[in-house]
């Protein structure tokens, strides 16, 4: 099984890339591969697009950090989307989970929340930014790139699954809460990454 794993950040991927070739039991059938998309929908979808041409993914999961839409999710709390939301020419786009992911969310730690994560082109770093998110769509956190990797996924018949952190509240304090938050948001994340691995596999 190939297994690729993105996140936008390095400071996102390499401990996750460390955590798992040290934590994780590898087997002859299992390959890790790691790829760093960069920050915004139009760079993830073109690194991850110029991947998929020269190597073999039996499921992509994206990996990363968040910020909280609404009061039901808390900082350093892992997230499981299970739908996508974006605006493509000016129309709010969704992309569910795919059949053989799907099946898996009953089986993953019931302490993960569930719900739609909406992609933004831009950083939500405002209360109007938020709101205006929130009044168009029903998710419950935001980031900059899932979107764009579930859409390659979906037209290329790719399973695929993300997993975020939230370290802000996406307002007016969501640099700085990012920034004193992404340490240990991170090894909270990674832990969850290793967890989501060996569901898979089960």
């Amino acid at each position: 099984m190939n297994i690729l794993i993105t996140a936008a950040l390095s400071k996102e991927l390499e401990p996750v890339r460390s955590y798992l070739i040290s934590n994780f039991p590898m087997e002859k059938s299992v390959w890790f591969s790691f790829l760093k998309t960069g920050v915004g929908m139009k760079k993830a979808y073109s690194r991850l697009n110029e991947f998929i041409k020269t190597n073999s993914c039996d499921i992509i999961i994206n990996v990363g950090t968040a910020g909280a839409l609404n009061s039901a999710l808390n900082l350093k709390e892992i997230l499981l989307p299970t739908s996508f939301h974006a605006f493509q020419k000016e129309t709010l786009k969704t992309i569910e989970l795919s059949g053989s992911i799907s099946a898996l969310i009953p089986k993953l730690p019931s302490s993960w929340k569930r719900g739609s994560l909406y992609t933004s082109n831009t950083p939500v770093i405002s209360s109007y930014q938020k709101n205006n998110i929130s009044k168009t769509s029903d998710a419950v956190a935001v980031d900059m790139e899932a979107y764009a990797l579930a859409e390659i996924c979906y037209k290329n018949s790719i399973p695929f699954i993300s997993l975020k952190v939230i370290t802000d509240i996406a307002d007016n304090t969501a640099i700085t809460t990012f920034i004193g938050n992404l340490n240990h948001s991170i090894i909270v994340l990674k832990k969850s990454v290793k967890q989501l691995i060996e569901c898979v596999f089960k």
